[in-house]
């Protein structure tokens, strides 16, 4: 089961008998719900799992994402996954990846314990060929890694990094036009590793 919930229309689940998986970032996880629904593919094969998506274009940690994970804490989840960070890092709110990085590494942390759940799984962000800032994909190698190190060596803080895989390499081919968000090729290989992500966060 998988449903798209928001803070004006809650869906609160009737049932814990499987586990609950609440998938929460930018417009990324919003676009991925909109794809998938007419595909009939919103499980994502993952029949034994209750997904639920939330996505809002253009969240960042400066703008409403308090707010807006509130959303995932009244759900109760089991788990989180959560793609967050690009947009700040390209706004210049956070010109140092690495404070950045810490600041998603605290705001992590204290989601997990508000939600009660068993682990948060944050996902690595993703290049732009169209970013305002310059040296955008610069630093973003910085921030990532920064955010990576900050998950493993702190473990017992139950927020885990998860590395983007078959869509690094050559990756301005897997983008629309408007050079941050997914084409159809794009959108499927990044699927596959919300779908990874998920099954992360429940080990």
């Amino acid at each position: 089961m998988a449903t798209r919930f928001s803070p004006v229309d809650l869906v609160q689940l009737q049932s814990h008998e499987k586990p609950v998986v609440a998938v929460f970032g930018h417009s990324f996880v919003r676009r991925l719900w909109d794809h998938l629904v007419p595909l009939n593919q919103i499980d994502m094969n993952l029949s034994d799992i209750s997904l639920i998506f939330h996505g809002v274009g253009g969240l960042t940690l400066q703008g409403s994402v308090y707010e807006e994970s509130q959303v995932a804490v009244h759900v109760c989840p089991t788990a989180l996954v959560v793609d967050l960070g690009a947009n700040d890092l390209d706004s210049l709110h956070y010109p140092d990846p690495h404070e950045l990085a810490s600041a998603m590494f605290v705001f992590l942390t204290v989601l997990r314990s508000r939600a009660h759940c068993r682990s948060v799984v944050v996902v690595q962000a993703f290049h732009r060929t169209s970013p305002r800032r310059h040296d955008f994909n610069d630093v973003l190698p910085e921030y990532n890694h920064h955010l990576k190190s900050l998950c493993n060596k702190h473990p017992s803080n139950g927020v885990h990094f998860f590395p983007l895989r078959n869509i690094i390499h050559n990756w301005e081919s897997f983008l629309l036009p408007d050079g941050v968000h997914f084409n159809s090729t794009g959108i499927q290989r990044y699927m596959r590793n919300i779908r990874g992500a998920v099954l992360l966060s429940l080990k």
